[in-house]
């Protein structure tokens, strides 16, 4: 996969003038289209569901259509992503690239990846309304820690890492047995100075947030961009939408009143009875207001494969979330009463992403398809008004849009 560079393709003579779909158009490049299933689409373009014949697959196809008025800065993102993607290609823990190439007279990208027959880890956490078990979320906070780890270590910082950018692959069985962090058009070189700050605002450290709005220059993409947004997506994990929608909401509070040292970002009481304080500790230090404070990807690896070495975990009979789910609006949990009714001394083996009430049972609904690309709209994702700063009174907190309820 990948190290082949991009090649680039024109119209035949015969057609120039003629509009073309993208099914013929990538028809000359042996992929086939399968009209009635498109992937994912947003800003940056859309994802296909096709047919390889150079290798007898299916996989995503992703096109990106450079804009007339910054063609040249839109190709040169493309090449980013392409080099970023095919530098991973070792990686277990990344999405993989096939080929990459331009069309229409080098107006548009093209990346063939590969394709994942499963969700990405919104969907997952919606489907079971937020309830993961400690151990299937240690399961996949080891593997979105690698992947970041092998990011980091090829000089490369992913700025958008949610669940949504998180994909997740099953086994015949349907167990989970790999997750894949997808999505690299925002990628950029560590270190090296970018026009504006991109992202997703409610995993972005304080620092971004403010030069999205254009109060300060766009500071320089780091690792420590990332590992904020991990520990973002670990209390997602661990406590819920709700749960990071408060917390969310807290911290932009905090933000408007300019408070900083004095009020360290915490996790919510009721994550801390669950989880070791060291490794909370530790993703705590991932929101540090100084990024040279925050740990490493190879940091929270160390930490969480002393903690749940192997792939087959054991646990305890898992507790009822304590929250709403965002699938049953009404209903309510409630922790076990006795350390009997926990099953304090009861072990089991469980496969993560098993169902929680019953580590025996098959994992849940079926899976669906999905590409090397978040399903997702990219609305979510930040992308600075006229002049960067966005409209709206209030100050910072009514100017970040919530994600949803």
């Amino acid at each position: 996969m990948g190290g082949m560079g991009i090649a680039s393709s024109s119209v035949p003579g015969s057609q120039r003038g003629r509009k073309l779909s993208i099914g013929t158009i990538l028809h000359g490049h042996d992929l086939v289209v399968d009209r009635s299933a498109l992937l994912g689409s947003g800003s940056f373009g859309a994802v296909h569901l096709a047919h390889d014949k150079t290798v007898s697959s299916d996989v995503a196809v992703k096109v990106i259509p450079f804009s007339k008025t910054s063609i040249d800065e839109d190709r040169e993102a493309f090449e980013v992503e392409v080099s970023a993607l095919e530098s991973l290609a070792d990686s277990d823990h990344v999405v993989g690239i096939e080929r990459s190439f331009t069309i229409n007279d080098n107006k548009a990208g093209v990346i063939v990846m590969e394709l994942a027959d499963g969700q990405d880890l919104d969907e997952y956490l919606q489907e079971h309304g937020d309830c993961l078990d400690r151990d299937t979320v240690l399961w996949i906070a080891v593997r979105l820690a690698i992947a970041l780890r092998d990011l980091h270590e090829a000089g490369w910082v992913h700025r958008d890492v949610k669940c949504g950018n998180i994909l997740l692959y099953r086994d015949a069985d349907g167990h989970l047995s790999n997750i894949k962090l997808c999505d690299f058009g925002l990628v950029a070189k560590a270190g090296e100075p970018v026009e504006q700050v991109a992202g997703t605002l409610q995993y972005m450290s304080d620092v971004l947030v403010r030069g999205y709005n254009g109060l300060i220059t766009p500071p320089k993409p780091r690792p420590a961009d990332d590992m904020f947004a991990f520990a973002c997506v670990m209390l997602e994990l661990m406590g819920g939408v709700e749960e990071f929608d408060e917390w969310h909401d807290l911290r932009l509070v905090r933000m408007e009143n300019d408070v900083r040292k004095r009020d360290r970002l915490r996790f919510p009481k009721r994550i801390r009875t669950t989880y070791r304080h060291d490794l909370l500790d530790l993703l705590e230090q991932c929101w540090h207001d100084d990024w040279r404070w925050r740990p490493s990807a190879n940091d929270i690896v160390d930490l969480l494969e002393e903690i749940n070495p192997s792939g087959i975990v054991t646990t305890r009979r898992p507790s009822t979330c304590s929250r709403r789910t965002r699938s049953q609006p009404g209903s309510t949990c409630r922790e076990p009463s006795s350390a009997s009714e926990a099953g304090a001394h009861t072990e089991r083996t469980c496969t993560p992403g098993s169902d929680r009430s019953a580590c025996s049972e098959e994992a849940g609904a079926p899976v669906k398809a999905a590409s090397g690309a978040s399903k997702r709209s990219r609305s979510s994702t930040a992308t600075p008004a006229p002049g960067g700063v966005v409209e709206g009174p209030g100050g910072i907190a009514s100017r970040v849009k919530r994600r949803r309820r």
